[in-house]
């Protein structure tokens, strides 16, 4: 009696031992069952890829990219450190310059950060920030952008001259914008942002200087522990009667075509995992069909009905559970070897670039639950029949 306890496991174990008689019912399990192995590893491969793709834009593109910047004084900066997410804060200070040179004229946005300043949370450290180079006071040299370098034919030592009418003085000959010369003493990588305006950053009491700011044209500017969380402090820094601006007015159409990307392909390859479990669907009534004698048979002896749709609902979800698990074990490891694998088909990657890849266990467990849910539905109908069946009617027939 041992054997046969509990009776649906082994009434399940017997039904998947049992193939010799539904070949094909079993083949379509079984190319079910590879679909969803398929399926659930280029979603983990892809998924993966396209989220190490999103931290390292996140990291590239908004650490040089002001996440907040807040209308208030220095005074208040230890206060806006208290607001969730914020881990550090500066006082800020840009403005639109017209820049100069041999080759043409082009319109920056000139950032002047005080790096020396900087107030940073308990628990974290300038570090963190990932600052960008900051020129040193009164070298008048600039940070720009890599794009602006190429476009006129600028090298690191040239010379621009910027002009800004930002608190411009009246002279005998009429208003007197602000000049001086700066030099291109650093670059970084560029992204042109939806304001199409190329980013340059210098010293911030140099630029002060040239702008003639006062401390009333001073900002705070402040650093994120996730620049993606920036809804949460934008909802506290409106609570507290802020004026402010984020990463999203100049990045975010950009990450919003990341993320979309990202959406677009999950749901294409989804659809090999939607396409198998109606393979699970099929499979499953082919089996239900044939095996109605038998139902009946159990169902005289006394087998409840709900024993008759979990002994079913398991015989279907096998082949997701085992799909699902091969995918998981294939795909992880797919992931993390992505670049080289890529390097063995002759694809063209140097040796010091590879893929991003970041491996998330809740993207892993979300593929996962989604498949098993999508199988467990396709599961319902004919296990439902099976558990309906009258057995009167079946033994009656044959």
């Amino acid at each position: 009696m041992h054997l046969f306890q509990p009776l649906e496991l082994a009434i399940v174990f017997r039904y998947v031992k049992s193939n010799s008689h539904h070949r094909f019912a079993s083949f379509i399990g079984l190319l079910a069952t590879v679909g969803i192995a398929i399926g659930v590893c280029a979603l983990i491969v892809v998924s993966s890829i396209m989220q190490g793709l999103q931290d390292k834009l996140k990291q590239a593109v908004l650490n040089d990219t002001p996440q907040v910047i807040v209308a208030a004084s220095e005074s208040e900066i230890y206060q806006l450190l208290r607001i969730p997410h914020v881990i550090a804060a500066s006082l800020y200070l840009d403005g639109q310059v017209l820049m100069q040179t041999s080759n043409g004229v082009e319109l920056l946005s000139l950032q002047g950060i005080d790096v020396n300043d900087i107030k940073v949370r308990k628990g974290y450290n300038s570090d963190m920030l990932h600052l960008p180079t900051v020129p040193e006071e009164k070298s008048y040299a600039l940070n720009a952008e890599a794009a602006l370098y190429l476009k006129y034919n600028l090298h690191i030592g040239n010379q621009v001259r910027l002009i800004s009418m930002q608190n411009a003085k009246y002279s005998p000959i009429g208003l007197t914008p602000n000049q001086r010369v700066f030099t291109l003493s650093y670059y970084t990588p560029s992204l042109k942002s939806t304001t199409n305006t190329y980013k340059a950053i210098g010293n911030f009491s140099d630029i002060t200087k040239f702008l003639r700011a006062s401390r009333d044209d001073y900002s705070v500017r402040l650093w994120l522990d996730d620049p993606f969380k920036v809804d949460e402090t934008g909802q506290a820094l409106t609570r507290s009667g802020y004026n402010f601006t984020d990463w999203r007015d100049t990045q975010g159409a950009f990450f919003r075509a990341v993320a979309l990307e990202k959406l677009s392909m999950t749901l294409m390859l989804f659809l090999i995992i939607i396409v198998a479990t109606f393979n699970i669907l099929s499979s499953l009534t082919m089996i239900v069909s044939t095996r109605l004698r038998e139902i009946a048979i159990l169902k005289t002896l006394g087998t409840r009905s709900s024993s008759i749709l979990f002994i079913f609902t398991v015989i279907g979800m096998s082949c997701s559970v085992v799909g699902s698990l091969a995918g998981v074990v294939f795909g992880v490891p797919m992931a993390i070897l992505s670049s080289d694998i890529l390097r063995m088909f002759g694809f063209s990657l140097s040796n010091s670039a590879n893929i991003p890849v970041t491996i998330s266990v809740l993207n892993i467990v979300a593929v996962v639950l989604g498949c098993l849910v999508l199988s467990f539905l396709c599961t319902l109908y004919p296990a439902i029949k099976a558990a309906s069946t009258k057995p009167v009617d079946h033994l009656a027939q044959n």
